[in-house]
């Protein structure tokens, strides 16, 4: 008898420890898988999409926690680079608005002097157009012998106001004008000449299409091509157009990121509109609540 009440004791001892361990193993599983997902997301933030990048360790600090020595391997900001996993830009800034930019969390002035990628270069080309191979050069701000984040965000700003000179907008093709019409358009309220020219471009979002459509517009195909160059044209400086280089780049103004080119300081600079960059808005503390109320219906297509 005593033998048997100590095993009913023990037998019931060890119910009481069976739960208290299967939740302890539970728990295990939850911070290993826990610990896997934060791998898996370090392992984004380091690896911007189709190529490995070696980012130095001031600009990587804050977001990974990792310290990574500098190597000549193409380096690129957390902020401005494009990384696997991401569906919306990490960075919102609308291109028109140079100071304007907002992050998942504060950039550091230090990191505002530090090189935005890496090897330093004294300029950088950004490559923002690939079927029109058109480019915007990047030079420091005075006194600077490298470009720094700061020169980066100043210089690619400033350069969005710029003028387009007439060469370059008859490189454009027909279609390509008709978005760059449109966007001027916006930028600036100023009417076209013609409503019925007017009518078709809104109405047509590519050249194809109003060619399908030509017979119930009725409008000559010469005036409309016609009508888009006297429109950019019409009070400009001679060789130039009326133009601004954030117009070249349609609805699409808002900073998406860069990709790696072709040489270290040659970089792809890709772009979206306004209404996708908004979905980042709850990842981005910073985003006032002005600014995700504000309308999207002149930006809409």
């Amino acid at each position: 008898m005593p033998e048997r009440k100590q095993t009913r004791a023990k037998s019931a001892k060890s119910r009481l420890l069976e739960p208290q361990v299967r939740s302890d193993t539970t728990h295990g599983v939850k911070r290993a898988r826990r610990k896997r997902i934060e791998g898996d997301r370090g392992k984004s933030e380091r690896q911007p999409a189709g190529r490995v990048f070696h980012l130095p360790t001031l600009l990587t600090n804050a977001d990974t926690g990792k310290s990574v020595d500098e190597t000549d391997a193409p380096s690129i900001h957390p902020a401005l680079g494009i990384w696997p996993g991401d569906h919306v830009p990490r960075l919102y800034w609308d291109l028109s608005l140079p100071e304007d930019w907002v992050y998942k969390r504060p950039i550091t002035e230090e990191e505002m002097e530090a090189y935005p990628v890496l090897p330093q270069q004294e300029s950088m080309l950004i490559l923002f157009d690939v079927e029109h191979k058109w480019t915007i050069p990047l030079e420091p701000r005075i006194g600077y012998d490298y470009m720094t984040l700061r020169c980066f965000r100043e210089a690619l700003g400033a350069s969005m106001q710029q003028p387009i000179q007439l060469a370059v907008w008859n490189t454009a093709s027909i279609t390509k004008k008709m978005e760059i019409v449109r966007a001027f358009y916006r930028r600036t309220g100023v009417m076209f000449s013609r409503p019925d020219i007017s009518l078709v471009i809104e109405t047509f979002r590519t050249w194809e299409a109003v060619i399908n459509n030509f017979c119930r517009h009725g409008v000559a195909f010469d005036d409309i091509t016609q009508g888009m160059d006297e429109y950019v044209t019409c009070g400009a400086e001679a060789g130039y157009t009326k133009l601004q280089t954030i117009d070249l780049f349609g609805h699409n103004f808002m900073f998406w990121g860069l990709e790696f080119a072709e040489a270290p300081n040659v970089w792809e600079l890709k772009t979206t509109s306004r209404s996708l960059a908004r979905m980042a808005h709850h990842l981005l503390p910073g985003l006032n609540a002005d600014r995700r109320s504000e309308t999207t219906q002149m930006e809409e297509e």
